[in-house]
């Protein structure tokens, strides 16, 4: 059984299923703000504005040419200081990744408590894998 060279890489850089496994990871700013950059996964995403905020969802921002993602699981959150009423964990809500101009997709994020929506918090560290693919829905 061979291992690849480094398996504690979050970017996995492997090519799956005609995709690259990317895992994403952040630092929430002050307030649960978004972050101006990335951990990990951040060659992925617009330089500019990697990830942007509204509410309780984050929107990342894809840098073409990827044009599909498919998230492998929930995002995790490791609360900069635990409360049962923070942000626990978070889902895919919303998926524009099958576009040329502007690929995104958006993770909302929700209370452990009672499963409510919730910002996330300053310092919350966020962990997101995703399957993206260069290859546009309905093409052959």
């Amino acid at each position: 059984m061979s291992f690849p060279p480094n398996p504690n890489a979050f970017d996995l850089e492997t090519n799956i299923n005609g995709g690259r496994l990317v895992t994403f990871v952040f630092t929430a700013g002050t307030s649960g703000a978004a972050p101006s950059a990335m951990t990990r996964g951040g060659q992925y995403l617009d330089a500019t504005t990697p990830i942007t905020k509204s509410t309780n969802d984050y929107v990342f921002n894809l840098k073409g040419p990827w044009y599909a993602m498919a998230p492998i699981g929930m995002a995790q959150v490791k609360q900069a200081s635990f409360a049962a009423s923070g942000a626990c964990y978070g889902s895919v809500q919303a998926d524009s990744s099958n576009s040329t101009t502007a690929p995104t997709f958006t993770v909302s994020f929700y209370k452990g408590s009672d499963g409510t929506a919730v910002a996330l918090a300053a310092g919350d560290v966020v962990t997101l894998t995703v399957e993206l693919t260069n290859t546009k829905y309905g093409a052959q």
